[in-house]
């Protein structure tokens, strides 16, 4: 008789008590509440990066379209072969001078994350050839650290 209480005793105590469980959920909200900024932040990147690199594809038919240093279609927007992403909602603006200096212009404002909804990135090309990139933020608290490599803030209008 005894032995059976014994183990009757040792397979109540086998389970989890409420305050050790209470931790472990404590321990995974804490872990949830570090990670879901990070998250976003990492979503947030990830489209401005994106469409930087739709922005860059057309760095190479413009070089192409330079003869001699001058730009040669007056409207490069439709002789690139321009297909607007889904980041965009607006198609993206192609200014260019003959001498070749302008820019590529993507106003994200389609399928992005609320946070980047506004957000401006110029890849600018000079008269010399050298390129640029510049991102302004759609909202103010926009964090210099979500910049791709390479790219400026502009705080310009």
């Amino acid at each position: 008789m005894t032995t059976r209480r014994t183990e009757l005793q040792r397979a109540l105590r086998a389970g989890f008590t409420l305050i050790e469980v209470m931790i472990v959920v404590a321990i995974i909200g804490i872990l949830a509440a570090l990670a879901i900024p990070q998250y976003q932040d990492y979503v947030v990147k990830s489209q401005i990066s994106r469409a930087l690199w739709e922005a860059s594809a057309y760095k190479i038919p413009v070089e192409e379209r330079m003869h001699n240093g001058v730009f040669a279609f007056p409207d490069p927007a439709g002789t690139l072969g321009y297909i607007r992403s889904s980041l965009t909602s607006t198609p993206n603006t192609f200014t260019f001078n003959a001498d070749g200096s302008g820019a590529i212009v993507v106003l994200l404002n389609g399928d992005v994350h609320p946070a980047v909804t506004g957000t401006r990135i110029t890849v600018g090309r000079r008269a010399t050839g050298d390129w640029t990139c510049a991102v302004r933020g759609g909202s103010a608290d926009f964090k210099p650290s979500l910049l791709p490599q390479g790219c400026t803030l502009d705080t310009g209008s």
